[in-house]
């Protein structure tokens, strides 16, 4: 099995701030990656 080194990569991730993305930009960061993390909302529909 190969080992991956994502350090110093870039994640880009859209609904980043919670629940799973949340969850997935909080882990990546911590593993020394450049997170971008997108939220939006509207209220319209």
């Amino acid at each position: 099995m190969s080992h991956h080194n994502i350090k110093s990569k870039i994640a880009l991730i859209t609904k980043g701030v919670k629940n799973i993305g949340g969850l997935i930009a909080k882990d990546l960061a911590v593993q020394r990656v450049k997170v971008i993390a997108i939220h939006y909302h509207s209220s319209e529909n």
